[in-house]
């Protein structure tokens, strides 16, 4: 299985990066590209933490206690 999305676009600019977003797309573009459409350095720590925070919070969005009692599935509704 590969690991680029189905859907790529290549993009040479902000506003093709924008637009491409906008729809929906998975985007490749240069650095300069992305930190014109606002996107963290690549080396950005603190981006990268609360990154990692997002995802802990919507794969265990019970932290470490787990679902309540008595919920079904142990899943939001």
């Amino acid at each position: 299985m590969a690991d680029t999305p189905e859907f790529l676009v290549q993009c040479a600019t902000a506003e093709e990066a924008d637009r491409a977003l906008g729809l929906g797309f998975a985007v490749e573009t240069t650095r300069a590209v992305a930190a014109a459409c606002g996107a963290p350095a690549a080396d950005d720590a603190e981006s990268l933490e609360s990154l990692e925070d997002v995802l802990e919070a919507h794969l265990r969005p019970y932290g470490d206690d787990g679902p309540p009692e008595g919920s079904e599935g142990g899943r939001l509704p």
